[in-house]
C-alpha cells in the first residue's frame, strides 16, 4: 500500500509567539536567521550590562552596610550614651520581660 491520499500533507510548522515561520513569511531563511541572532546577541549584551550595573551596585549598598555595621559595633561607640524613644514603651517591655522570665533586658 503507497499511502496516497488526495490531499496534499501540509509540514508542520512551529512559530515562536506566533510569528509566521519562514515558509510561511516567504523571506529567505538565511537573512532573517542571521538578523535574529545579531539581534539575539544584542540583546543578551544589553541584558549583561544592566545586570553587571545592578550588581555593582547592589555590591556597594552591601559594603556600606557592612561598614556601617563595624562602625555601630566598635567599642568607642558602645560608650555613646543613646537617648531611646518613647522610654514608657521601653520601661513597659522591660517590666513585663522581668514579669515574664525573671531578669531584666
Amino acid at each position: 500500500k503507497q499511502r496516497c491520499s488526495t490531499k496534499p500533507s501540509q509540514p508542520a510548522v512551529a512559530t515562536e509567539r506566533g510569528i509566521p515561520s519562514h515558509a510561511e513569511a516567504g523571506a529567505p531563511w538565511e537573512w532573517t536567521s542571521t538578523t535574529k541572532n545579531a539581534l539575539r546577541g544584542i540583546v543578551t549584551v544589553v541584558q549583561f550590562a544592566y545586570h553587571s550595573v545592578r550588581f555593582f551596585l547592589a555590591f556597594i549598598a552591601v559594603l556600606g552596610g557592612v561598614l556601617k555595621f563595624r562602625r555601630a559595633t566598635a567599642t568607642s561607640s558602645a560608650s555613646a550614651h543613646t537617648i531611646l524613644p518613647f522610654p514608657w514603651v521601653w520601661k513597659a517591655i522591660n517590666h513585663l520581660w522581668k514579669k515574664g522570665f525573671g531578669q531584666e533586658l
